[in-house]
């Protein structure tokens, strides 16, 4: 082979180089969730509830409409991101105040709870989570609940899901505490990390969340978050705050952050 062809055959290695290198690197930044950030190797799992596991947002905004007309008024859609992931009190608070209801906050709370307890037990697993806690349950990686609401509605939403339920090691309800800071202060997810046995670190527990206040409560905690989250119209400035966001379970992808991967 003379030089000409050497040079002519490296050139041409060059540019189908560069070129794959480009049509790869689209592509790898535009597969799902991919955010262009590193993640840690966690060993635990937290779990937000309301819309992260179960289905909740059309039961609770279905009995507050009901509610809000039995006493001559019409629900409001702005309710629906205000209210999201708050205890039965503060709902009851922020709906009787924001619509200005003929009731107080405390009467709204106790006709809410016969609503409550009527309709969550239809509440639905979301998308990927059966599998994925399933999967972690199987390779003995701990996980755990964190929500603000009450444990009398915890109860009857999984009523029909005890089993999904008893994969998990605890439970840490904010309110159980007597604390006030409810998300985006972190303590629901510290307690959460420090029920379990080993009390890892929180560095070591990964977060998964369908709001963006539980995004700023797991950062405030130091923890790793992946944002599913539950309003599709959230903004992109919103998904980047998270380590990770994907718009279902289905695409989580365990080994990323060092859990075992699922079979193939």
């Amino acid at each position: 082979m003379n030089n000409f062809s050497f040079i002519n055959f490296n050139n041409a290695f060059l540019i189908c180089a560069a070129l794959f290198t480009s049509a790869f690197g689209a592509l790898f930044y535009t597969l799902p969730g991919w955010q262009n950030k590193t993640y840690e190797r966690v060993t635990h799992v937290i779990f937000d509830v309301d819309n992260t596991v179960l289905s909740v947002d059309e039961i609770y905004k279905e009995a507050d409409t009901e509610i809000i007309e039995h006493y001559g008024k019409k629900y409001q859609y702005s309710l629906k991101l205000r209210t999201a992931g708050r205890s039965r009190r503060e709902r009851a608070q922020l709906i009787v105040k924001e619509l200005k209801l003929p009731c107080t906050a405390e009467e709204f709370e106790s006709l809410s709870r016969e609503y409550y307890f009527r309709l969550l037990p239809e509440a639905e697993v979301m998308p990927g989570v059966l599998k994925l806690c399933h999967h972690l349950a199987e390779h003995g990686v701990l996980m755990a609940l964190a929500t603000s609401g009450c444990q009398d509605d915890l109860i009857q939403k999984f009523r029909y899901h005890d089993q999904l339920f008893g994969l998990f090691h605890h439970v840490a309800i904010v309110g159980e505490y007597n604390s006030t800071k409810y998300k985006p202060a972190p303590d629901v997810f510290l307690m959460a990390a420090e029920k379990f046995p080993d009390k890892p670190s929180p560095n070591k527990c990964l977060v998964i969340d369908d709001m963006a206040d539980g995004v700023e409560a797991a950062r405030n905690a130091s923890m790793q978050v992946v944002y599913v989250p539950c309003d599709k119209g959230t903004p992109q400035y919103e998904k980047e705050k998270a380590t990770l966001a994907i718009e279902t379970l289905n695409e989580f992808i365990p080994e990323r952050f060092g859990l075992p991967p699922f079979p193939k």
